[in-house]
C-alpha cells in the first residue's frame, strides 16, 4: 500500500542524515574565516560561515558539518600553533585561570566553543536561505 506513496521525513532531523561533508564549503569557512581573523574580531566567523553555507550548502546537516568542520580545525591548528609556538606555558597559565587545569582541555573547549560558533551560524545561512526561496504551493 505504501509503495507507492513517499513518506516524508521530518524536516527536524537534520542530524540524521549520513556523514558526508562538502571538503569544497569546508576548505572555503576554513580559509576564509582564517583569513578574516587576522584583521576583524573572533566573531568575523559567524558571518563568513553564515553566508558560505547559505551560498554553497546542500542540506541543514552538510552546513552544520561543514561550518563545525571549517571553524574547529582552524581554531584546532591556531590553538596548536600557540601551544608549540610558547613552549605551553601560555595555554598552561590559560588552564589554570580556568576550572580546566590542562593544557590539552583548554584546547578542546577552544575547538568545541569555535565548532558551535561555526555550526550554528552555517545551519542559520542555510536555514535562511531555504526561508527566504519561494514558498512551496499548498502551505
Amino acid at each position: 500500500m505504501l509503495d507507492d506513496q513517499e513518506i516524508e521525513k521530518p524536516r527536524f532531523y537534520f542530524f540524521l542524515q549520513p556523514l558526508t561533508f562538502n571538503p569544497v564549503l569546508i576548505l572555503l569557512i576554513l580559509v576564509i574565516s582564517l583569513i578574516a581573523q587576522l584583521f576583524l574580531p573572533w566573531w568575523i566567523i559567524a558571518p563568513v560561515a553564515f553566508g558560505l553555507a547559505a551560498w554553497r550548502a546542500s542540506s541543514a546537516g552538510h552546513a552544520f558539518g561543514a561550518g563545525f568542520l571549517g571553524i574547529g580545525l582552524g581554531w584546532l591548528g591556531a590553538s596548536l600553533l600557540i601551544h608549540l609556538r610558547t613552549g605551553g606555558i601560555l595555554t598552561a597559565r590559560m588552564a589554570e585561570l580556568l576550572p580546566l587545569h590542562s593544557s590539552a582541555g583548554l584546547i578542546g573547549v577552544t575547538v568545541l566553543v569555535g565548532g558551535l560558533v561555526g555550526g550554528l551560524a552555517a545551519l542559520s545561512g542555510y536555514l535562511g536561505r531555504r526561508a527566504v526561496r519561494a514558498p512551496v504551493a499548498g502551505r
